[in-house]
C-alpha cells in the first residue's frame, strides 16, 4: 500500500479505535451497575439482619454517624449494629399537617437520601449547572447526608474525586464528535437499573434530576427540581423550534414535590410565566468557592498588557456581540487595553468576523483552563465585564468579587440581587452605557479599588454550606408531601 493510501486510511482507523474504546466503556458501565446493584442488595440484607439482632423496632431507624468518605460510609453501615454508643448526627425534623391530625416526624439527616440524575453530566464537561450540582452534592456529603450521583457514563470532569458517584468518566481524549449522544443513550439504557437502585434505598429518598428530564416524576418516591433560569420562556426565538426544555420544565415544576429556584428573581419569573404556586418554591442562592490562582499564569498575565475579562458562553442572551461593539468604542481599547474571553469554546467564524469589523481582533483573545487558571485571570484583570441580558443567578460576578476583581455587570435578571452595591451596573441593551462603564473602571482606580473591597465583603455571604441547609429544608417538604401521598 502506498503512502497516500495509508495517510487516507489513518484517520478512519483512529476513529474506529476511539469508537471501540467507547463501546468497551459502555460494557464496563453496564457490568459495573449490575455488580453494584448485587452488592447493594447484599448490603441491605446484612444491615437488616444486624438491626433486628441488636435493636428493637424503635431504634431500627436510628441515626448514622457522619461519613467522611464513601468507604467510611460503607463501613459505618456494615458496623451499624455493633456499637450503640456511636456518635450520632442530629435529626432533621419536619411536621406534617392535614385535615385530621398533626404530628412530628423525625427523619435522621443521614437518612435523607438525595439522588442526583445523570442528565447534565452526560452532556456538560464544565458549566454552571454541573458545578452547582457537584458543589451541592459535596456540601450535602460533608453535612452527613447520604447524597448519591447516578451518572453511568458521564463527560463531566467535576465529578472526579467526589464521594458516592456511580458511573464512569469518559476522558476528554475519547470524547469524539457526538459523544454526548452516546452518553445520553447509555444512561437512558441503564436508567431502569438506576431506578431499581433508587427504589432499594427505602425511606428518605429524594430524586433530584440535574436538568429537566423527559421522564415524568414518579409518585413512588419524593422528587425535587431546580429551576436555573427562565431564558427559554423569555427568549424563545433564541432556541430551535424543536427545543423541549420549556415543556419539560413545566412538567417537572407542576408535578415535583419540591421546586427550588436559585434566586428570588427566578422564583418571581417562574411564578409569573408558569403560574406555579409561590408557596411550593424554595429560594436557594448558590455558593462560591475560592481557588488559589495558578502562579505561572498569574505572573504571565501580570506582566502583559492590562485587560478586561469576560467569562462563560458567548451566544444568545449572553450579549457578547454587543460587548464587542461597546469595547471597540471605548477609550480603554484606544489605549491598548485587551479583552480576554475565558471559556465558552473556540471563537466561531461569526465572532472572528465581528472582531475584524470592529477592528479589535488584535486586542481580543480567547482562553481556556481549569479553576486555578480562571482564578489567575480574575486576580490580574482590570475588571470583569458581564453584559448578559438575563441570568437566573450569575456566578462569574460572584467569583470575580471573591478574588478581588472589580465588576461591571448588566442591570438585568438576578445580577443586581447577587452583586448588590458591589458592582458597577449598566444597561445591557445600550452600547453607550456599556462603553461608559468600561471607561470608568479603566480610568478611575479609586472606583476599582472600592468595587473590589465591597465585592470581597459581599461574596463570602454566599456559601455552599448555606445552600445545602436550604436544600435540605426543601427535601424535608418533599418527603412530607410524598409521605402524605402514600
Amino acid at each position: 500500500m502506498n503512502q497516500a493510501a495509508k495517510k487516507h486510511l489513518a484517520p478512519k482507523a483512529a476513529a474506529r479505535s476511539r469508537k471501540q474504546l467507547v463501546n468497551d466503556l459502555v460494557g464496563e458501565v453496564i457490568e459495573g451497575l449490575r455488580a453494584r446493584l448485587a452488592r447493594r442488595d447484599e448490603l441491605r440484607l446484612r444491615i437488616k439482619a444486624r438491626q433486628e439482632k441488636f435493636y428493637w423496632t424503635g431504634l431500627t431507624k436510628s441515626i448514622f454517624r457522619r461519613p467522611s468518605s464513601a468507604r467510611s460510609a460503607r463501613r459505618d453501615l456494615l458496623e451499624f449494629g455493633d456499637n450503640p454508643q456511636r456518635e450520632r448526627t442530629p435529626p432533621l425534623r419536619y411536621s406534617r399537617t392535614d385535615s385530621t391530625r398533626s404530628r412530628d416526624v423525625n427523619l435522621p439527616r443521614a437518612e435523607v437520601r438525595p439522588v442526583f440524575s445523570h442528565d447534565i453530566f452526560a452532556v456538560q464537561r464544565v458549566g454552571g449547572i454541573s458545578r452547582y450540582v457537584c458543589e451541592l452534592h459535596n456540601a450535602l456529603c460533608q453535612a452527613g447526608t447520604l447524597s448519591t450521583v447516578i451518572a453511568p457514563l458521564h463527560v463531566c470532569g467535576l465529578l472526579a474525586g467526589a464521594e458516592r458517584v456511580l458511573g464512569i468518566h469518559v476522558p476528554e481524549l475519547l470524547q469524539i464528535r457526538g459523544a454526548d449522544r452516546i452518553t445520553r443513550a447509555v444512561d437512558h439504557l441503564t436508567e431502569p437499573a438506576a431506578r431499581a437502585l433508587v427504589a432499594g434505598h427505602g425511606r428518605g429518598v429524594v430524586v433530584h434530576p440535574t436538568y429537566y428530564s423527559s421522564v415524568p416524576p414518579s409518585r413512588k418516591y419524593a422528587t425535587a427540581i431546580t429551576v436555573y433560569d427562565m431564558i427559554h420562556e423569555r427568549y424563545p426565538e433564541m432556541f430551535s423550534p424543536g427545543d423541549k426544555t420549556s415543556e419539560q420544565k413545566r412538567l417537572w415544576c407542576e408535578r415535583a414535590d419540591a421546586v427550588i429556584a436559585i434566586s428570588d428573581y427566578t422564583k418571581h419569573q417562574l411564578v409569573r410565566l408558569l403560574d406555579i404556586d409561590p408557596g411550593r418554591v424554595t429560594v436557594c442562592h448558590l455558593g462560591v468557592t475560592r481557588v488559589d490562582p495558578e502562579p505561572a499564569t498569574r505572573n504571565r498575565l501580570a506582566t502583559s498588557r492590562p485587560f478586561f475579562l469576560y467569562v462563560g458562553n458567548r451566544g444568545g442572551h449572553k450579549n457578547f456581540d454587543r460587548l464587542v461593539r461597546a469595547f471597540s468604542r471605548s477609550r480603554a481599547a484606544l489605549d491598548g487595553t485587551g479583552l480576554i474571553a475565558f471559556g465558552g469554546g473556540k471563537p466561531t467564524p461569526t465572532e472572528l468576523r465581528w472582531l475584524d469589523e470592529h477592528r479589535v481582533s488584535h486586542l481580543v483573545s480567547f482562553a481556556r483552563g481549569d479553576d486555578a487558571s480562571l482564578a489567575a485571570h480574575y486576580a490580574t484583570a482590570r475588571g470583569l465585564l458581564y453584559p448578559s441580558l438575563d441570568e437566573g443567578f450569575g456566578m462569574p460576578p460572584l467569583e470575580a468579587m471573591l478574588h478581588g476583581c472589580p465588576v461591571a455587570a448588566a442591570d438585568a435578571g438576578a445580577i443586581p440581587e447577587v452583586v448588590a452595591d458591589a458592582a458597577l451596573l449598566f444597561d445591557p441593551t445600550v452600547v453607550e452605557s456599556m462603553t461608559a462603564a468600561i471607561d470608568r473602571i479603566a480610568s478611575d482606580r479609586a472606583l476599582g479599588a472600592s468595587l473590589a473591597s465591597r465585592g470581597a465583603s459581599r461574596a463570602p455571604l454566599f456559601t455552599w454550606d448555606r445552600a445545602a441547609r436550604t436544600t435540605l429544608s426543601a427535601y424535608a417538604a418533599a418527603l412530607e408531601i410524598a409521605e402524605a401521598r402514600s
